[in-house]
C-alpha cells in the first residue's frame, strides 16, 4: 500500500488576510502623541484633546478622536488635519504648564 498524500488547499485565501498596517506617517504619530494632548485645528483654529487612539479610514487616512474643548463634542479629525499646541501650552501631566479649571473641558473657552 502506498502512503497517502497530504492534501493540497484548493481555496487561494486558504490563510487568513494579513491585518492591514498603517502608512509611516500615522505610525509615528500614534507613539509621538499620547491621549490628553491639546491640538489646534488648521483649518478653523479650534482646539481640541485628544481623547482615543486613531481609526484607520482608509491606507493613508486615519482619524483621532478629538473632544473640543469647550463643550461636549467629540469629533474625528485627519491626522494631517491638526497640529499639537507646543509642550508649554500642554497640561503639567504633559510636561507643559497650563492647569486646566475645575470641570474641564466643560467650562467654557475664553478668548
Amino acid at each position: 500500500m502506498t502512503p497517502r498524500r497530504p492534501k493540497t488547499p484548493t481555496c487561494v485565501l486558504s490563510e487568513a488576510p494579513a491585518a492591514p498596517t498603517l502608512r509611516s506617517p500615522e505610525r509615528h504619530f500614534l507613539q509621538k502623541q499620547p491621549l490628553g494632548t491639546r491640538v489646534r485645528s488648521r483649518l478653523d483654529g479650534r482646539l481640541a484633546l485628544i481623547c482615543g487612539s486613531p481609526e484607520r479610514a482608509r491606507a493613508s487616512l486615519a482619524l483621532v478622536p478629538v473632544m473640543l474643548e469647550g463643550s461636549t463634542r467629540k469629533e474625528l479629525w485627519a491626522t494631517h488635519q491638526f497640529e499639537p499646541l507646543p509642550t508649554a501650552a500642554q497640561f503639567r501631566a504633559l510636561g507643559g504648564r497650563v492647569k486646566p479649571p475645575a470641570g474641564y473641558p466643560l467650562v467654557p473657552v475664553s478668548a
